[in-house]
């Protein structure tokens, strides 16, 4: 292996153990969150506050498989292969969930003014489909794929060795 792709590859695997415990961070946080909001119990209907906690679980559990991704790409000697590719698109899968389970929030809502006009106003933080979870579903799902061909192309050379 040539010395600049030796240097490439130990970047890339430094990287993404850092990526990989930043994830883990990220779903500590998560979890922790999740836990608070259990623990305080609901304080809205029960269909909401379920659908709330349900929303959390799938954030937790699309991090944790990102987080998987990059460390067994750090740790691993087949970077590439369908454990990875499967990583990639069971996380995509909870981030369609994710943003299947919010677009039933309403995008704006009415409020009537003292002049009786009615004003579309922005619900809070924009409710609906989150176009950078779609971005991100569609872009975990493609990657998926090409790390795939990735763990095909490297068998295919790895054959004429």
């Amino acid at each position: 292996m040539p010395e600049e792709l030796k240097n490439e590859y130990r970047h890339a695997k430094t990287a993404s153990l850092v990526g990989s415990i930043c994830m883990y961070l990220m779903a500590l946080f998560c979890l922790a969150i999740l836990a608070i909001f259990c623990i305080m119990g609901p304080s809205e209907p029960i269909g909401t506050f379920l659908s709330e906690a349900a929303s959390l679980v799938t954030i937790l559990v699309s991090v944790v498989y990102l987080a998987q991704f990059l460390r067994h790409f750090a740790a691993g000697s087949t970077p590439f292969g369908r454990a990875q590719s499967r990583r990639l698109i069971v996380a995509s899968v909870f981030l369609a969930l994710r943003a299947a389970m919010d677009s039933h929030l309403p995008v704006f809502s009415y409020i009537n003014q003292p002049s009786h006009q009615n004003v579309l106003q922005g619900a809070g933080g924009l409710q609906g489909i989150d176009l950078k979870v779609v971005v991100m579903v569609v872009f975990l799902a493609c990657l998926a794929m090409v790390v795939r061909y990735g763990n095909v192309l490297k068998e295919d050379s790895d054959s004429f060795l």
